[in-house]
């Protein structure tokens, strides 16, 4: 089953845009998660909005990948469901927030 995801990119410095992108098809250890809400930090999220993260500091969470250079999709302040568990996922199942 193909399924979409809305993201949010950072552009430039005070640009974003919403982007739809093609989830690939869930691993055996993944949890696919439909975000309820979602905070923006006053911190990291907000030096990468003004564009004042030095692009090439490394991305330090395991589920980010690369540097702060434009365009960047980051983000890490959510509440969601869970819609779909990875056939070795044992603690999670659809319909537990997460």
């Amino acid at each position: 089953m193909s399924q979409t995801a809305r993201s949010v990119w950072f552009t430039a410095p005070r640009a974003l845009e919403l982007r739809d992108e093609e989830l690939p098809a869930p691993g055996d250890l993944d949890v696919r998660v439909e975000a309820i809400v979602s905070a923006i930090s006053h911190g990291t999220e907000m030096l990468v909005y003004r564009g004042q993260v030095p692009p090439d500091l490394e991305l330090d969470l395991p589920t980010l990948r690369g540097s702060f250079s434009f365009p960047i999709k980051y983000g890490y302040a959510n509440v969601g469901r869970v819609v779909e568990c990875g056939q070795a996922v044992e603690r999670l199942k659809p319909g537990d927030i997460v």
